[in-house]
């Protein structure tokens, strides 16, 4: 896993650090680098690991109005596989870990993120422009159900596709933050003030454009 070369605890300092996000963007280039060298023939191995990725610049994460904050992937599972014509490649499956005995859509949409910011960052990243080629995602996503022996798989493609849309398409995160949106005011916003709001950086914003709304709720997600 990623504490392989400097043990788990110094990983756990790393947590939360710009060294973290250098650092599992070091292990891609890594993989894409031993999948280049592999001379056709697998590696049976599977590696996982828990990266921190930046969101990157360019589309779909180019909103001057929106900062996107990190992503701390549960769980990246690398493993290396046949890509046609005799090349090997990395293949990255993203798994995100859940307290709960079901798969629910908001874990669908946080693994789609996650995919489609990896597949951007591998698009985009000049640290990996060498090995680009050698890394791809996988068809599929997982979520890791509480007690369960392997993460449940999911067609990422659907999802994807729809928080693609949303970042990107005029009708989503564009007209959430457009000028007429914003001079309607808290009415034109379907949104609740919750509990779980409390440790957000705006949340006194909202909690001002709550109150007259009577907006303010015990609802357990905004």
């Amino acid at each position: 896993g990623a504490g392989s070369s400097s043990g788990p605890a110094s990983l756990h300092k790393l947590k939360y650090s710009r060294e973290h996000e250098a650092l599992s963007v070091e292990l891609l280039h890594a993989a894409g680098a031993a999948a280049a060298a592999a001379n056709g023939t697998p590696s049976p191995p599977w590696m996982l690991f828990q990266p921190l990725f930046k969101a990157p610049a360019g589309p779909p994460f180019d909103h001057c109005d929106v900062s996107f904050s990190n992503s701390y992937v549960d769980f990246l599972l690398l493993r290396f596989v046949s890509g046609g014509g005799g090349a090997v490649v990395a293949e990255l499956t993203v798994i995100d870990a859940k307290a709960t005995g079901k798969v629910k859509v908001g874990a669908m949409v946080q693994v789609a993120y996650y995919a489609l910011l990896l597949e951007t960052l591998i698009a985009t990243d000049p640290r990996l422009a060498g090995v680009r080629r050698h890394l791809r995602l996988a068809r599929h996503g997982g979520v890791w159900l509480y007690g369960e022996a392997a993460p449940a798989p999911f067609l990422l493609r659907e999802v994807r596709d729809k928080v693609d849309a949303f970042l990107r398409g005029g009708g989503g995160l564009r007209a959430l933050l457009s000028r007429r949106r914003k001079q309607q005011g808290y009415r034109s916003q379907e949104w609740r003030l919750a509990p779980s709001c409390r440790n957000c950086g705006f949340h006194d914003d909202c909690r001002a454009d709550a109150l007259p709304a009577g907006a303010s709720g015990g609802a357990r997600d905004t």
